[in-house]
């Protein structure tokens, strides 16, 4: 799915983990485009490749992992091809993530509003007074009650939800031209699953931030997402607008996706889990990664390399020989 005025590229992204017992491929050929102030959901099971996805775009894969080939360019920039130096200050200016695990991701020993401070006096010619505005006025834009209180406290003292929002003020504190929300709105429950995507929304339209929201909840993709890639085993199986993926899914991967999950319009089908597991990355095979879960596989899947992710329809990418063809 091309987009014409894109500020975040990703094209033909590999990364490896050399390990003692091989070689992991972990992110393979990974090609994505998110516009400004467009939000792409990237779903797929835990231990697809998600999170190391967004890890490889800010150049932060932990040892021994390694980007070893391909392009990420923010605003035409390939940011895997400057200094460290440059990277390092392009993080948290004009590209910012929220973490997964909120609590950890805070130093424990920092109350929240020195780490606050921190994070904007070392990017914007700012005092610590003007930075401590700033930082008050962000925590209440996430809709924290008691700014004040929350940057004296310690991150051991907040909830986990509490913590979650900190880390969206602390990333959107210099507005960003690209968020990515890496499971943001995991074990939180519901109330405060919305009212984090709510806050999503209304930051991403105030900055005209692109967000790259990756998730395993296809529901919070389908009430927030523009578009959807959907990841397997380290690839993109498919890749579209949000409404074409919720109703003409065509891989069959994203078709079990989408039958997994529990429906209000019909509270009397039964759920139809995916069997089987994801290929071990260490022992990636040449042809189809789906090939032993998939109820469409053909011979042709069979004795043939892993199917190019190519334009099944206008605007809908798809890796897979024999696709769901749309119901007309």
């Amino acid at each position: 799915m091309d987009i014409k005025d894109p500020i975040l590229e990703v094209d033909s992204l590999n990364t490896h983990i050399f390990l003692k017992e091989g070689v992991a491929r972990v992110v393979n050929g990974v090609s994505f485009q998110i516009a400004r102030g467009g939000v792409l959901g990237l779903v797929g099971e835990s231990g697809s490749g998600k999170s190391m996805t967004a890890l490889s775009i800010l150049g932060v894969v932990p040892f021994p992992g390694e980007v070893v080939s391909g392009e990420v360019k923010l605003n035409g920039r390939d940011l895997l091809s400057i200094s460290s130096d440059e990277l390092r200050k392009i993080r948290g200016n004009e590209i910012s993530i929220i973490f997964q695990d909120a609590v950890a991701s805070l130093n424990p020993v920092l109350s929240v509003g020195d780490q606050m401070v921190e994070g904007i006096t070392v990017h914007l010619d700012a005092t610590k007074r003007d930075a401590e505005k700033m930082s008050l006025h962000l925590l209440g834009q996430v809709g924290l009650p008691d700014p004040e209180r929350i940057m004296r406290g310690y991150p051991f003292q907040l909830s986990g939800g509490m913590a979650q929002r900190v880390m969206m003020a602390m990333a959107v504190a210099l507005s960003p031209r690209v968020l990515i929300a890496d499971e943001p709105t995991s074990n939180l429950d519901v109330t405060l699953q919305a009212e984090l995507l709510y806050r999503l929304r209304m930051l991403r339209q105030e900055y005209d931030t692109a967000v790259l929201l990756i998730t395993h909840d296809m529901g919070v993709v389908a009430g927030t997402a523009d578009a959807v890639a959907v990841m397997y085993a380290g690839s993109l199986v498919e890749y579209s607008g949000t409404r074409t993926i919720f109703e003409r899914p065509a891989h069959p991967y994203t078709w079990a996706l989408l039958q997994a999950v529990p429906r209000l319009d019909s509270p009397f089908s039964t759920l139809r889990p995916l069997t089987g597991s994801p290929p071990d990355p260490m022992e990636m095979p040449v042809e189809c990664p789906f090939l032993p879960r998939c109820p469409k596989a053909s011979s042709k899947c069979r004795t043939s390399p892993m199917p190019p992710l190519v334009e099944f329809e206008e605007g809908h990418k798809v890796a897979c020989y024999n696709p769901i063809e749309p119901q007309r």
